[in-house]
């Protein structure tokens, strides 16, 4: 993947209201969870949560690059 575009996706992307009241949810339930977790049990739970954000950094980037292609074939039908 070019760096350009990684660039350009960390540029024009925000987070909604909604996103970070999710995000300071999901927060607060992972505290709780860890206090109710043996250690191996949050070693678990903590590589989970790195593999979901790295999905969900792989879509956000996936989802941008579609809608740069999209706008190029356009712009490029007109």
């Amino acid at each position: 993947m070019p760096e350009y575009l990684k660039a350009l996706h960390e540029r024009f992307t925000t987070t909604s209201p909604e996103a970070e009241k999710t995000q300071k949810e999901l927060n607060r339930i992972l505290a709780r969870l860890r206090g109710q977790l043996g250690k191996s049990q949050r070693v678990l739970l903590l590589h989970l949560l790195d593999l979901e954000d790295d999905l969900r950094d792989q879509t956000s980037l996936d989802s941008f690059l579609a809608g740069v292609r999209l706008a190029r074939g356009i712009e490029q039908a007109e």
